[in-house]
């Protein structure tokens, strides 16, 4: 938060300067598209780590922190060992997403860890969206100059 109130205070005082409206826009959009590029870059890298993976019947267990102890996680059981989910857990909808009376498919990473249905949409959807970002500011930035 405090990055953005900092560019805004930036962008403010050019704007008192007397830099071109436009100009400014086109740095905000450069910026946004910037971070768009970067989100795509992140999920296009835990796209290429499912490549070796592979669909395995999996059973939730329990949350608790990641291996870094950063973020709660999904612990999923596979064949008797224990797997960490790779996104963080979702904190709304939990009795719903994550129960521990059924099965379900997850992926299994060669690394052993799990992207289980949530992880799964979250690369898709993450992507998808970046790239329609990248191209609005692409768009929007060719109409500005």
């Amino acid at each position: 938060m405090r990055y953005i109130l900092s560019l805004l205070i930036i962008f403010l005082i050019m704007w008192i300067l007397g830099v071109d409206i436009h100009i400014i826009f086109g740095i905000i959009l450069g910026i946004a598209g910037l971070v768009a590029l970067i989100t795509m870059g992140f999920f296009i890298v835990f796209r290429i780590k499912l490549i070796g993976a592979k669909r395995v019947d999996a059973r939730f267990v329990r949350f608790g922190k990641n291996k870094w102890g950063r973020y709660d996680v999904a612990f999923y059981e596979i064949d008797g060992e224990e797997h960490e989910n790779v996104f963080p857990c979702e904190f709304a909808f939990r009795d719903v997403l994550y129960r521990q009376d059924r099965e379900l498919r997850v992926l299994l990473a060669r690394n052993g860890m799990v992207y289980d249905t949530n992880a799964e949409l979250c690369c898709k959807a993450g992507f998808a969206i970046s790239v329609v970002l990248i191209a609005v500011g692409i768009y929007l930035l060719t109409r500005i100059f």
